[in-house]
């Protein structure tokens, strides 16, 4: 009857990784070629603008999404006291509070950034399409936290349709100018947003009455503190280009980051469905999860080594098709940043085992190394070496993480053995 229901699990688990990876593959591609179609029409300059905009309100988003939505991906299923629908209910309460803050925050920011690279009403727009997209992604992950990633895929997929429409709209009308492109994707993403909630509503429900507010801001500081940590050494490489080498650097280090990053939806997806998963056999039999640990290891080191190779091969030529000869300079990018494919596999596959034993505290220490490392050495090397020199910090501060990750998880197996073998 164990290896029945042991096999019935093991369908599930494959079953969800494999549903989540081809929405989250389908809805990244189309997010690509929205990308991809926006870059070819208003050219290295006014691309350089939209980017830094969207790149600059998702980087300080971390203060609207504090981690609430890997917390309850986390705790959704295994927590003892409240039900998935209240833990649901107030990460989305407290995203509507914390909202309203940011928004102010980014109004007055505006007032003190570079116009030219950041336009304020650019920026303004930007944000509040953000905001929509952190009521989708609670929505998405209460559904992952039950399992029910069919749901999943089809509200990702949707959204990065809808905002593919008016792009290709603008498109046909020889629209060059970024404004209302961004505009779109306001549009685009308030009516995912309303679309997700309404199906969390009517599947798993809402339950506001005996809010855990102040319970899970408090739980939920170290991931928050991880996810900013993480957007900062992904992410601020863009801003740093943005102010320090102006719009058009932004322009050609966008495409190649657009590429990269699409890739990262397969360790991502892995560590999305396996998360509850390893969480949940952490609580009942903890003496498993150290096969479990090796085995997700291995595999996403494979897939790694697997997508680096390819990438490495097709760079250039990808790049020439899909944006242009223009964008020359982005291939040569791409093709440096492959490494990066194996290094984020396994940082991965690491950071889902020691967040599900209780280790994330542990993440954050690495992270706030690399987050560092990866700010200090950008702002001294990038006057010099140009957008190579960033790409290179890039490889290097992956390489740093990756190696703490996995530290940090021989250390804790190391230690669960011991607690194992005392119990």
């Amino acid at each position: 009857m164990r290896q029945l229901l042991n096999s019935f699990r093991q369908r599930k688990i494959l079953v969800n990784i494999g549903a989540l990876f081809s929405g989250t593959a389908i809805a990244r591609i189309l997010s690509a070629i929205s990308l991809l179609l926006i870059a070819r029409q208003l050219g290295p300059d006014a691309y350089g603008q939209f980017i830094s905009c969207l790149t600059l309100a998702k980087l300080s988003s971390v203060l609207l999404s504090w981690g609430l939505d890997t917390w309850l991906l986390r705790n959704g299923r295994s927590h003892k006291e409240y039900s998935l629908a209240q833990l649901s209910s107030t990460c989305l309460e407290l995203k509507l509070k914390l909202g309203l803050i940011w928004i102010i925050g980014i109004l007055m920011l505006s007032f003190f950034l570079n116009h030219d690279t950041f336009p304020q009403r650019l920026l303004i727009i930007s944000a509040l399409s953000i905001w929509f997209d952190e009521f989708s992604n609670t929505a998405w992950s209460t559904f992952k936290a039950a399992l029910k990633n069919n749901i999943t895929i089809w509200l990702m997929i949707g959204s990065q349709i809808l905002f593919l429409l008016p792009t290709l709209w603008f498109l046909v009308g020889q629209v060059q100018n970024p404004y209302p492109y961004m505009f779109g994707r306001l549009v685009a993403s308030g009516i995912s947003s309303l679309i997700a909630l309404f199906l969390v509503a009517r599947v798993i429900g809402f339950k506001f009455q005996h809010s855990p507010s102040l319970l899970i801001l408090r739980d939920t500081i170290p991931f928050g503190v991880s996810e900013g940590l993480a957007i900062i050494y992904e992410r601020a490489d863009v801003i740093i280009v943005g102010y320090l080498l102006g719009k058009t650097a932004v322009g050609f280090y966008g495409p190649a980051l657009t590429l990269m990053t699409t890739l990262f939806i397969i360790p991502r997806s892995i560590y999305e469905v396996m998360l509850p998963v390893t969480s949940e056999t952490f609580s009942r039999t903890p003496h498993q999860i150290i096969k479990q640990a090796y085995n997700i290891v291995l595999a996403s080191t494979a897939l790694g080594i697997v997508m680096s190779i390819g990438m490495a091969i097709i760079a250039k030529p990808l790049v020439w098709v899909l944006y242009g000869f223009e964008y020359t300079l982005s291939g040569d990018i791409l093709t440096l940043l492959s490494p990066i494919l194996i290094l984020k596999s396994v940082s991965f596959s690491a950071a889902t085992i020691l967040t599900a034993v209780g280790w994330h505290n542990k993440r954050v220490i690495v992270q706030v190394v690399a987050a560092s490392l990866n700010i200090i050495l950008n702002l001294t090397l990038i006057q010099i070496y140009g957008l190579m020199g960033v790409a290179y910090v890039y490889i290097l501060t992956e390489t740093v993480l990756m190696g703490g990750y996995v530290l940090y998880l021989l250390i804790w197996q190391h230690t669960h053995r011991v607690e194992l073998a005392s119990s």
